[in-house]
């Protein structure tokens, strides 16, 4: 189905309503009357038809927007993991330095002292 812009609408009601003006002025009093009638109705349609088409339009922009949203929680939740995973390596590094630094402490201390007895 073609889509049925705004313009186009509004020509063919211009044209229906010219139709229209014509018949009464050749005196097809009832012609003008249903030319007129089923122009109202037309607009009734278009209206809905417009209001239709914009929902459809929020709704595939919010289908679009799901996976969007999706990614950029993922790509958050990826990053606050990794700086996560970092912190923790950090500190785990820290501690075996600490750990390490202690242990040359104490066989400092150890040598110090089997120097200071002999």
């Amino acid at each position: 189905m073609r889509k049925i812009d705004s313009r186009d609408f509004e020509r063919f009601m211009r044209a229906m309503n010219k139709l229209a003006e014509e018949m009464d002025i050749l005196h097809q009093k009832m012609a003008a009357k249903e030319i007129t009638m089923h122009a109202s109705e037309l607009e009734s349609v278009y209206r809905k038809y417009r209001m239709l088409v914009e929902q459809l339009s929020e709704q595939v922009e919010l289908y679009f927007e799901i996976p969007h949203k999706a990614r950029d929680v993922y790509r958050q939740t990826v990053r606050a993991r990794s700086k996560i995973k970092t912190k923790a390596h950090n500190a785990v590094k820290r501690l075996e330095r600490k750990q390490q630094d202690w242990k040359k402490k104490q066989e400092n201390e150890q040598i110090m002292k089997t120097r200071q007895r002999a």
